[in-house]
C-alpha cells in the first residue's frame, strides 16, 4: 500500500507540470494585458512609455517560454510571485483569503454529509414512498438551479423582504465590539446563506446517489442473510448496507472538494466574502496573472489530491482494495 501511494505521489509530478504549462499559456492568449487594467486602458494620460516601464518591470515584454521559466523557478521554491495590482506578495493574498473559503466549504461539506447521506437512506428504504417522491422532486429542482439565480432570490427573500440574515460581508461593521457569543451569532447569520447556496446543488447529488446505490445493495443476499438473522434494522442498513453503498460516493466527495472551492467564485462574488473565490474574480478583472497563476495551479493540485484521497479512501472501505495493492 505504501508503495502504490509513493508511485501515484510521483505521478502528480509530470501532470501539475503539464497543467501549470497549459494554463499559463491559455491565460495569455485572452485579450489584453495587465498594463491596461492597472494603467486605464485608452488612458491618454498614460505615456507609451509608462507602460514600457511597467512591462519591462514585470517581464511582461519577454517571450512567453522565458516567463514561464521564471515564473516555474520561483514555484519550486514556493514563491508565488507579486500581485501586478498593488504589488503584495501572491502568497500573502492567498494567506489571508484561504481561511475564510475553507471555513465556508468546510462547513458546505459538513452540511452535505450531515443531511444527504440520510435523505439519501431514509428515501431508499421508502423506495416508492411519499418521502422518496417528494426528496426526488426537491432534490433534482436544487440540482437544476443556477448557483447565482438562487442566491439572488434568498438574498432577496431573506435580506431585503424578510430582513432575517445579512446579505452581504462576513462580519457586522460594529462586530469588534460584540461579546464572544454575539460573535459567533453574527458569523453564523452572515455564513447561512452562503453556506447553503454552496451545499445545496452538491446535497442534492449526494442524497440521490446515496438513494440509488442503497436500493442495489439492499437487494443483495448478504443483506437477505443479516436480515434472516434477526438483526436489528438499523444494523442491516448502516453497518452492511451503508458501508458498501458508500464506494462510489468516496470518489464524489473526493473530487467535490475542488469543485466547492470553484463554486466559491460565484458565491463569494454575490455575496462579498473576502475568500479566494472573490480574489480570483478580482484578479481575472484585472488580468494579474501572479495570482490567477496560484489559484489554477492550486486547484488543480486539490483535485489531483481529492482522487488521491477517494482511492485510498477506497482501500479503507474495502479490504479487497487494499489487499490487492498490497500485491503489486
Amino acid at each position: 500500500m505504501f508503495s502504490y501511494l509513493l508511485k501515484r505521489l510521483f505521478g502528480l509530478i509530470p501532470l501539475l507540470i503539464g497543467i501549470s504549462l497549459m494554463s499559463f499559456f491559455v491565460i495569455h492568449l485572452s485579450p489584453g494585458s495587465p498594463t491596461d487594467a492597472a494603467l486605464g486602458d485608452l488612458n491618454p494620460k498614460v505615456s507609451y512609455e509608462a507602460r514600457q516601464k511597467m512591462e519591462k518591470l514585470y517581464d511582461l515584454d519577454k517571450p512567453l517560454w522565458v516567463q514561464y521559466k521564471k515564473w516555474f523557478t520561483r514555484i519550486l521554491r514556493f514563491d508565488f510571485g507579486t500581485s501586478l495590482a498593488d504589488g503584495r506578495p501572491v502568497i500573502d493574498k492567498f494567506l489571508e483569503t484561504i481561511p475564510v473559503t475553507l471555513a465556508v466549504n468546510g462547513l458546505s461539506l459538513l452540511l452535505i454529509l450531515l443531511f444527504g447521506i440520510p435523505a439519501g437512506v431514509i428515501a431508499a428504504v421508502k423506495k416508492g414512498a411519499l418521502f422518496d417522491k417528494m426528496s426526488a422532486v426537491v432534490m433534482f429542482a436544487a440540482f437544476a438551479l443556477p448557483a447565482f439565480w438562487l442566491a439572488l432570490v434568498l438574498m432577496d427573500l431573506f435580506g431585503v423582504k424578510l430582513g432575517w440574515l445579512p446579505v452581504s460581508g462576513l462580519t457586522s461593521l460594529d462586530f469588534e465590539y460584540f461579546s464572544g457569543p454575539q460573535k459567533i451569532a453574527d458569523l453564523a447569520r452572515h455564513l447561512a446563506l452562503p453556506v447553503a447556496v454552496s451545499a445545496l446543488a452538491s446535497l442534492a447529488g449526494i442524497s440521490r446517489y446515496i438513494r440509488n446505490q442503497m436500493n442495489d445493495v439492499l437487494e443483495k443476499p448478504y443483506i437477505l442473510a443479516a436480515r434472516s438473522r434477526n438483526l436489528p434494522e438499523r444494523v442491516v442498513l448502516y453497518k452492511h448496507g451503508l458501508k458498501n453503498a458508500l464506494l462510489p460516493v468516496i470518489s464524489i466527495l473526493g473530487l467535490s472538494v475542488p469543485g466547492l472551492i470553484g463554486g466559491s467564485v460565484i458565491f463569494e462574488s454575490i455575496f462579498a466574502i473576502p475568500g479566494t473565490g472573490r480574489l480570483f474574480f478580482l484578479s481575472v478583472m484585472s488580468r494579474d496573472y501572479p495570482v490567477i497563476m496560484a489559484m489554477l495551479v492550486t486547484t488543480a493540485f486539490l483535485t489531483i489530491i481529492g482522487s488521491l484521497l477517494a482511492d485510498l479512501g477506497y482501500a479503507c472501505v474495502d479490504p479487497r482494495i487494499r489487499y490487492a495493492a498490497e500485491e503489486k
